[in-house]
């Protein structure tokens, strides 16, 4: 009988990724932890929170409860993020003396990231916005090139045929 997790003729190959295969999504079944940038400037102020996704869900329960578009934290942010969320239920373990002191430091780590994340959303809708503008300038102007160049040609040809 084979080991749990190996396959009979050996132990366990590489993961269904590297192999080529791929496997059936886990379906989830509990709330999933999530980094919304809404309940991370929130956790500023409120250090009990916890920012959890439904099963099944799109949004936050926080942002479905207050009816708000629910904004993804960036990746190259989450590492931040999960910091934030740790020291905030780290708060809740400290000494009366020491949690007023904690939660000030915790609100202005949650308002340097939001802070942050939005400027990085602003930059980024802000060069999608410019290379869509560029796009539209550079299809108008193929196109106004293609029609001189058409009316060009039509010039030619009734030249050399008068």
């Amino acid at each position: 009988m084979s080991a749990p997790g190996s396959t009979p003729l050996g132990p366990p190959g590489p993961p269904a990724s590297r192999r080529g295969g791929t496997s059936a999504p886990a379906l989830p079944s509990a709330p999933r932890r999530r980094f919304c940038l809404r309940c991370v400037k929130w956790l500023g102020g409120h250090p009990d929170h916890t920012c959890l996704q439904g099963p099944g869900r799109t949004k936050c329960d926080r942002c479905s409860a207050n009816g708000s578009p629910c904004h993804k934290v960036p990746p190259r942010y989450h590492v931040a993020a999960a910091r934030v969320q740790t020291d905030a239920a780290a708060v809740a373990t400290l000494p009366a003396n020491r949690r007023a002191a904690a939660r000030t430091a915790l609100a202005a780590a949650a308002a340097t990231l939001g802070s942050r994340v939005d400027r990085f959303n602003r930059q980024r809708r802000s060069e999608a916005g410019e290379r869509r503008q560029l796009s539209l300038y550079d299809r108008s102007t193929l196109r106004f090139q293609e029609l001189l160049l058409a009316r060009l040609d039509s010039l030619e040809s009734a030249y050399r045929a008068a």
